[in-house]
């Protein structure tokens, strides 16, 4: 779906409000108070210069740039609906979508200053890489146990920092991660879901004659891995066995950091 004005209409029930598309180096790093220094990594969707001081604002709280320093998450509730934005960050990690902010790039996003609320809203975009479809940095295996709070080392990445660092933030986070867990991505929910899209797509991917891939790759691919699962890059893993792994994984750690805190 195109992430425009009539998106964010329905979504949001208006349209006029500050909007940019997270171009890659969106990284949410404080580089000074010229406009124009912004300009080329965060894309204008609306057509306001002046939206760019919400968008400084928002990159001065979460670069500790104000005046009030001591109180940042007061300071960001005001201007970022941080709850939606855990949430997709949550799904993003489950799902491993790696070609993400919270994952290893720093791009795929839009922000919309909600008219109503005042507040920004993160709004993902191109989910292709779901299941770690490619990573240049993960082995299957790390994918699939990667923590639900990493945070790269390719940038610096402030927001992170800011959203996991603070008790409150990571408590919602955790809890809304252990509900989709119980009730959303579940296995059974994961394996009916493979299937009825597996059902749908199927005939189209067969008479395909410009793919990529086998008809017979497209059927061992709904459960198991192609390619070396070691190497990173070059694998393709089987959906309902990565989601399987995830789903273990993920509960793991989320009952060894409640453990931890007891």
């Amino acid at each position: 779906e195109e992430i425009n004005k009539g998106f964010v209409k329905r979504n949001f029930g208006n349209k006029t409000g500050a909007f940019f598309k997270g171009e890659p180096k969106a990284t949410f790093e404080y580089i000074g108070e010229d406009t124009i220094d912004y300009h080329g990594d965060y894309r204008l969707k609306s057509e306001k210069l002046e939206h760019f001081d919400a968008l400084i604002h928002l990159i001065r709280i979460l670069n500790g740039k104000t005046e009030t320093n001591n109180n940042v998450d007061s300071q960001l509730d005001q201007i970022l609906n941080v709850e939606n934005c855990l949430k997709i960050f949550a799904i993003t990690s489950l799902f491993m979508n790696v070609d993400a902010l919270n994952l290893l790039y720093p791009h795929n996003f839009y922000l919309y200053q909600n008219s109503e609320s005042g507040k920004f809203e993160w709004i993902p975009y191109d989910g292709n890489y779901a299941f770690c479809a490619f990573s240049p940095e993960f082995t299957q295996s790390q994918a699939e146990h990667l923590s639900v709070f990493y945070i790269s080392n390719r940038f610096e990445n402030p927001l992170l920092k800011v959203l996991f660092g603070n008790e409150k933030y990571r408590r919602f986070y955790t809890n809304y991660l252990k509900e989709i867990l119980k009730e959303k991505f579940t296995e059974e929910n994961i394996s009916n879901s493979v299937d009825k899209l597996a059902i749908r797509i199927r005939k189209h991917v067969y008479h395909d004659n410009m793919k990529m891939y086998t008809n017979a790759e497209f059927e061992k691919n709904l459960h198991a891995t192609l390619g070396h699962k070691r190497d990173p890059g070059a694998f393709i893993p089987g959906i309902k066995t990565f989601a399987k792994h995830r789903i273990h994984a993920v509960k793991k750690e989320l009952s060894n950091n409640r453990k931890g805190r007891d």
